[in-house]
């Protein structure tokens, strides 16, 4: 039993968003069925409650380290657990790049579960290690607009 509070706390994003949501549909009820003056506070911090819960869970889902043994198992360090996972588990990679020059990169496992990161040192050197050890995965790399005309033209 022990061994499946980690598992079962995994979950615990995915079911708090489920509880507000039907706390939702239930004011909506009672807004609609006895519409009273206090309704739109009620909303309002209703919304509140969703956007603090959905960055919550956006926060839990950032990698702080990442750990790429010989053996091909990685461990990913996130605010809530560390993610073990194997090279052949992770699906793509994508690089965006956001208007403060900032590299975000969000990893897909095959399981459907993301993670993403930003601002980790040696992260280049990861993907070069993980492609090489697994070259299925779909890196998805941006490119500055200064190598896309290089590329159109060689």
């Amino acid at each position: 039993m022990l061994r499946m509070l980690p598992k079962i706390g995994s979950y615990a994003p995915a079911a708090a968003f489920v509880f507000v949501t039907l706390i939702l549909i239930a004011i909506s009820w009672l807004l609609w069925s006895r519409p009273r003056d206090w309704g739109g506070g009620v909303f309002v911090f209703a919304g509140w409650l969703i956007m603090v819960a959905l960055a919550a869970y956006w926060r839990s889902t950032q990698c702080n380290e990442i750990r790429l043994g010989e053996d091909g198992f990685c461990e990913f360090d996130t605010r809530r657990r560390v993610v073990r996972a194997h090279v052949a588990e992770i699906a793509s990679i994508r690089e965006e790049i956001d208007e403060d020059g900032d590299r975000n990169y969000y990893l897909r496992f095959r399981d459907r579960s993301r993670l993403w990161t930003c601002g980790l040192a040696d992260f280049d050197d990861f993907l070069a290690r993980i492609e090489t050890m697994n070259p299925s995965i779909e890196i998805n790399r941006h490119k500055s607009s200064r190598q896309r005309r290089h590329s159109g033209n060689g």
